[in-house]
């Protein structure tokens, strides 16, 4: 084989999928490599990776709509910064408002749910290597679990929270195995509401986003550390 055939499949067998750019990036901001207040340089970091303009301005402005990336005319797109703190300060909000909502809902309409939420929940559970499906699939379970609360202002709160998470959310994501975790907690609280026992749907709610923010402040962490 020719030195320039092997160099084209070499090149081939390195380049990265359009989802693996997405991840690549990605995970060089949640470990520091593209540090936060950083210039992206659409150019450089596509040779770097192999990929052509396109796919990589697809995959920078995925991470744009998920609240990783701003871009201007100005300076091209910029790093967010995505913090332990940030993590810590908004979940338990969150689930405090879910929990709420679902008090208010009260059991009966609850247990109305629950076929949804199962087969919510079992597409979850069928999901490969798409975080963004895993998000979508994820974000529809947690609305239908409290879309019969009457409490409308207390549902746009929730909306809002959900938004300000949403790129910690995406993260999580990625990870197949947190992805299948989630998919179990929901069962069991699906099966609790079910069973007739509110009052422990209620800690395992608590426990699924106590759980979720626990994965991600790790991840940081250890990332920061490496």
């Amino acid at each position: 084989m020719s030195s320039s055939l092997k160099g084209v499949i070499w090149q081939l067998t390195r380049r990265p999928l359009r989802n693996d750019a997405r991840q690549i990036i990605l995970d060089r901001i949640l470990n520091g490599e593209i540090p936060a207040g950083s210039r992206i340089i659409e150019s450089v970091l596509a040779a770097e990776l192999g990929i052509s303009r396109t796919p990589m301005r697809e995959a920078l402005l995925e991470l744009k709509h998920y609240g990783f990336l701003r871009s201007d005319l100005a300076r091209g797109f910029m790093v967010l910064p995505l913090t332990v703190r940030e993590v810590e300060e908004l979940y338990p909000i969150i689930w405090h408002l879910e929990k709420l909502a679902m008090q208010i809902t009260g059991l009966e309409k609850l247990q109305q749910q629950t076929s949804t939420l199962r087969e919510l929940n079992l597409m979850l559970k069928e999901v490969k290597d798409d975080p963004n499906r895993a998000l979508e699939l994820d974000s529809k379970w947690h609305q239908h679990l409290t879309a019969s609360c009457t409490n409308k202002k207390l549902l746009k709160m929730i909306r809002e929270m959900t938004h300000l998470i949403r790129r910690y959310e995406y993260a999580y994501m990625w990870n197949k195995d947190l992805v299948l975790r989630s998919f179990q907690e929901h069962a069991n609280i699906t099966d609790t509401i079910a069973s007739g026992d509110l009052d422990k749907a209620l800690e395992l709610i608590e426990q699924h986003w106590s759980i979720g923010m626990a994965s991600l402040k790790q991840r940081m962490q250890q990332n920061i550390r490496q």
